[in-house]
């Protein structure tokens, strides 16, 4: 059985980084791009708010955000250093951008630091999620915004999208990209972050997405 690891992860991309974004548009049929944009959407970003992007990989996301709203200061960080190099190559915004090499597991970012953090298809390659959670919630300020987007199980009542995600697209996925479903809604409220919107995307790709947003109570 294959495991999700951080060696492994950081191999991985490390390997895919030159082509990721192609890659990743064509496997999703480029409907990546729209839940990035949902993801900024629900994150109601503010003239000026300090955000977080986990697993920024390449940096789509991130780009995406200061697009849309360019006073806001983004983090952009993710474990492999071949992606963030690439992140850093694109569009001359590394002066805008900070793209950094760090572990969701251990970040070295002090607490109560951002108004925002953001991931998407960012979480579902991580070894421990349980103590990337807790290193999330520990730098984000209190009544923080947390908007991720991961891929998930289709519901059984689809019974055709989900027999092939589980036989097909899963374990493809977990072997290609080292990368899982996850169920964010327990881990949302396990650590303390009220969710405001729950959203199941269901279209034109085998795989299936669902995007969770809330604020961080503590």
């Amino acid at each position: 059985m294959i495991k999700i690891t951080k060696e492994r992860s950081d191999k991985v991309y490390g390997l895919w980084s030159r082509v990721y974004d192609l890659s990743h548009h064509l496997q999703t049929l480029w409907t990546d791009t729209k839940y990035r944009k949902a993801v900024i959407k629900y994150t109601n970003l503010k003239k000026d708010d300090n955000v977080l992007d986990v697993g920024a990989g390449t940096g789509l996301t991130s780009i995406e955000a200061h697009k849309i709203h360019p006073s806001c200061k983004i983090t952009g960080l993710d474990l492999s250093g071949k992606m963030i190099e690439k992140a850093k190559s694109k569009y001359g915004l590394e002066k805008d951008i900070c793209f950094i090499v760090g572990n969701m597991e251990n970040l070295k970012l002090e607490d109560n630091t951002f108004d925002v953090i953001l991931s998407c298809y960012g979480l579902g390659g991580v070894y421990n999620i349980k103590r990337a959670f807790e290193e999330m919630v520990r730098v984000a300020k209190p009544n923080a915004r947390f908007v991720c987007v991961e891929m998930s199980e289709p519901p059984k009542e689809d019974k055709f999208k989900w027999w092939v995600h589980k036989h097909f697209v899963g374990p493809y996925i977990k072997c290609l990209w080292n990368f899982r479903d996850l169920n964010l809604h327990p881990l949302f409220k396990n650590y303390g972050i009220e969710i405001k919107e729950q959203k199941y995307f269901n279209d034109r790709i085998f795989g299936s997405t669902t995007l969770v947003s809330g604020i961080l109570r503590k």
